[in-house]
């Protein structure tokens, strides 16, 4: 879960995850707390409104994510489907999120830093 939990943090916040916060969230997916609900945490946060705006349209959103997450323009196949995801097919943001975040793609990004494991600070809560 530390993994998921870091890649999750980098791909929204399109930073390094800080270990106290790094630490929570694997406590919170430690704890049975499904992704999907960490995911909706996040894009709940005003950290992701400072970093990827508000009110996006479904557009909007999933070319961030190409940026932040991948860091590279989208592709049009893949931001169509991305984009009828969501308004065709009822998927979630969160749901979206989290395809980014454990793509193959963005694991081999991170995989240079995650590779030994991350420091992180254990929660205590």
């Amino acid at each position: 879960t530390g993994g998921q939990a870091y890649r999750l943090y980098s791909a929204v916040l399109a930073r390094a995850a800080d270990k106290v916060g790094l630490g929570f969230w694997i406590a919170k997916l430690d704890e049975g707390v499904p992704m999907q609900a960490v995911a909706n945490a996040f894009l709940s946060s005003a950290e992701f409104t400072s970093t990827y705006g508000s009110n996006l349209s479904n557009a909007q959103f999933v070319d961030k994510l190409y940026q932040n997450v991948l860091h590279r323009p989208l592709d049009q196949a893949g931001f169509d489907f991305w984009v009828a995801a969501i308004e065709q097919h009822n998927v979630s943001r969160a749901e979206i999120l989290m395809s980014f975040s454990e793509s193959s793609e963005n694991k081999d990004q991170v995989i240079g830093v995650i590779g030994n494991g991350v420091d992180f600070t254990l929660w205590q809560g």
